[in-house]
């Protein structure tokens, strides 16, 4: 495959030599030196006076001009002689008077000197100056022939470098076709558009043929590309004829079969654009369910959209509704430039993520000018006023109405315009300080979802790829949240259920939030250390001073009562402090000694125990003061159970389970007379044990059964 860069250089290439060949058909015509232009007296006026020309007043009026040499009839001139486009003029017949009018001037400007009649005035005396024509200078060439030359290289420029970069790509390919159109059709308007007075009529006639066959090709090309992209929905044959088709037109009009033009120019112009307009429209329908397609496809909407609109308010509204005359068709092809950049930036899918935001604010200021246009056309039509009040009237109007329905409207279409950094704090403080792992992982996951609605929040592997920030995927398709603050990493797809992508005000947007976790996550990692090691302090003091008294009344003790009393005040207080300062302990481990524990209990009060454990999928680890509350639980339901059981056959029951998320569960059951559990006096050991299971995010429930009662306490482990 050959590089890129051979397309470029070809494509520059051609556009310096069509250029070089527009400059060298300019300049060969002869020059009086004049600059001409229609004012709105319709006469012609001298708006500047150069060399070869003589001393002629600047503004004064060009009656006409003949030859010196021979007896030539003098040729006045009229509005119509510097028409700047000839296919606006009405029908053939206009068309024919006009080339022919042409050659006359031509042949008057060829010899070797002319009389100019002018006047300094409307209503003043004719005078009459003799100007000997020269070559034109290529430094007389005015600017808007260096702007029609530049667009025209720019635009097909871009054509080819989208092409390029796709070759394969049948939207590229005829997009690249109306590149080479491009300077196929405005370089020979940038002649006859900066014409001096005229041109010989065959060189006219042949400059308007290329420009009329450039247009058409264009045209024809533009349309199929909404054929083709953003996904081929016809054949490439079905493609191929639609630029065929435009030059076989063009070869009718050409050959004199069409020579209307209102037939040969306007009519498939016009067709071509609504043809355009309705295979958009096909597109958009086929893909409803393709975010990307739809977001490439709004890039050549929009485009087409301003640039067209653009071209018909600086060469129809302006000049109707009088606030300023017509621009000239030199400049309005700049307006091109604009389409060809949406159909780049469409066809290259570049930044698609961020179209929506530029799209709903360029559809706010079109509508906004829209409704200038439409409330000065009526105030003008219909009340009378002058252009100058109603355009003051219906800026004042919809201005005041303008901010309210754009807060409005952007309200609901930005992605998260509602809500901002100060109103999702308080989710994020919940989730930045939520001591249990799975319920922080789901407040995270629903604040995103409450956010952006993606049709799937999807948790990175740790071994899978890892990504250090918020970024973008899939052309925004997807949005990657990297983990942070003992959170996963995380990937979000389909924002707003599929109709929008994510865009980099959205990663802006959460690369923010996720500042702010990890810094609200420091602070409770702060917070959490400076109690751990308030308590450690208190640990230490505890078990320096009441330990020590306690050790001193076992070994001081007056009867053996008081010495196991203390005994099992001691061990109490071995067992708070290692709740304070012990390391975490796998579940594993707890259960087995809950067994022993549990085993030798009911062995020392003559009861049998029965004792299932499920097998555990993992073996979370357990924080002290959860290993404390379930011991405290386990010793509080095997005491109640040691009063109900049957004291003929007294039988206890114990089964652990650990459910998939993080949820541990035990149930105590003996097989003692049932009663109603509402019915019971709750003593203090079954009132802390309520309390303290509640304060961990627990429940305790006790309920009777045909075989006994049991008790029942659940925990969602934190799993740190």
């Amino acid at each position: 495959m050959r590089s890129p860069v051979y397309g470029l250089m070809g494509s520059a290439f051609y556009c310096v030599l069509a250029g070089l060949a527009a400059i060298f058909v300019t300049a060969s015509q002869p020059w009086l030196g004049l600059e001409l232009a229609v004012q709105k007296d319709g006469q012609v006026h001298v708006m500047g006076c150069h060399a070869p020309c003589a001393e002629i007043n600047m503004a004064g009026v060009l009656v006409g001009i003949r030859a010196v040499e021979g007896d030539h009839p003098l040729l006045e001139l009229t509005a119509v002689d510097l028409t700047e486009e000839p296919d606006v003029l009405p029908d053939s017949a206009a068309l024919s008077d006009f080339f022919k009018r042409q050659q006359q001037l031509f042949e008057v400007l060829d010899t070797r000197v002319v009389e100019v009649v002018w006047q300094a005035a409307a209503d003043a005396s004719v005078q009459m100056s003799t100007i000997q024509p020269a070559s034109r200078p290529w430094t007389s060439l005015p600017f808007m022939f260096w702007f029609q030359l530049l667009v025209a290289s720019v635009g097909c420029l871009i054509a080819t470098w989208v092409w390029v970069l796709k070759p394969g790509d049948y939207g590229t390919r005829l997009f690249a076709v109306t590149g080479f159109a491009f300077p196929l059709f405005a370089l020979p308007a940038a002649i006859y558009s900066t014409r001096e007075l005229a041109l010989p009529a065959g060189l006219f006639h042949t400059l308007s043929l290329l420009n009329y066959l450039g247009a058409l090709v264009y045209g024809a090309a533009f349309a199929a590309i909404f054929l083709a992209h953003p996904r081929r929905i016809v054949s490439p044959v079905v493609l191929a004829a639609f630029p065929i088709a435009g030059l076989m037109w063009w070869m009718l009009t050409a050959l004199g079969i069409l020579n209307d033009p209102g037939w040969s120019v306007r009519l498939p112009t016009l067709c071509l654009m609504l043809a355009a307009l309705v295979f958009a429209v096909v597109q958009w329908r086929l893909s409803r369910s393709q975010i990307i397609d739809r977001a490439a496809l709004r890039w050549l909407l929009l485009s087409l959209l301003l640039g067209a609109g653009l071209y018909i308010a600086s060469q129809v509204v302006s000049g109707i509704l009088g606030w300023a005359p017509p621009i000239s068709q030199g400049y309005a092809f700049g307006f091109f430039l604009i389409i060809y950049l949406g159909i780049a930036l469409g066809l290259s899918r570049y930044r698609l993520f961020d179209l929506d935001v530029w799209a709903y604010r360029l559809l706010l200021l079109v509508a906004s000018l829209l409704a200038i246009l439409l409330a000065d056309a009526a105030l003008i039509t219909f009340m009378g006023w002058s252009s100058q009040s109603a355009l003051g009237a219906s800026i004042w109007v919809v201005g005041l109405l303008y901010f309210p329905v754009r807060q409005w409207f952007w309200a609901r279409m930005s992605g998260h315009g509602r809500s901002g950094l100060d109103q999702v704090l308080p989710q994020l403080i919940e989730v930045a300080f939520d001591p249990v792992a799975r319920t922080r992982d789901t407040r995270w996951r629903q604040l995103l979802q409450t956010l952006y609605h993606p049709l799937q929040i999807k948790a990175v592997p740790p071994d899978g790829s890892v990504f250090g920030q918020v970024a973008l995927e899939q052309d925004g398709i997807t949005l990657c949240v990297p983990a942070q603050a003992r959170l996963p990493a995380l990937r979000l797809t389909h924002r707003s259920q599929a109709r929008r992508l994510f865009s980099t005000a959205d990663v802006r947007f959460v690369a923010d939030m996720c500042q702010l976790l990890q810094r609200a996550e420091a602070g409770r990692h702060a917070f959490e250390n400076a109690i751990h090691l308030e308590r450690r302090r208190i640990a230490r003091d505890l078990h320096d001073d009441v330990g020590a008294r306690l050790l001193m009344l076992i070994h001081r003790a007056p009867t053996r009562e008081i010495a196991d009393l203390a005994r099992h005040a001691m061990g109490d207080l071995r067992s708070a402090l290692s709740a304070i300062d012990a390391e975490p302990s796998r579940l594993g481990e707890c259960v087995a000694d809950w067994r022993a524990e549990a085993q030798t209990r009911c062995e020392a009060a003559g009861t049998t125990l029965v004792w299932t454990a499920s097998p555990f999928v993992t073996d979370p680890l357990l924080l002290p003061r959860e290993k404390m509350l379930l011991t405290r639980a386990l010793r509080e339901c095997l005491s109640n159970s040691f009063k109900h059981a049957d004291s003929s056959n007294p039988q206890i029951e114990l089964r652990i389970a650990l459910a998939p998320d993080d949820i541990f569960q035990f149930d105590c059951l003996d097989n003692g007379q049932a009663s109603n559990p509402e019915q019971w006096i709750k003593g203090r050991g079954i009132k802390g044990l309520e309390q303290r299971v509640q304060e961990m995010g627990g429940t305790v429930e006790f309920l009777h059964e045909i075989s006994g009662n049991r008790a029942t306490v659940r925990l969602m482990l934190t799993n740190q």
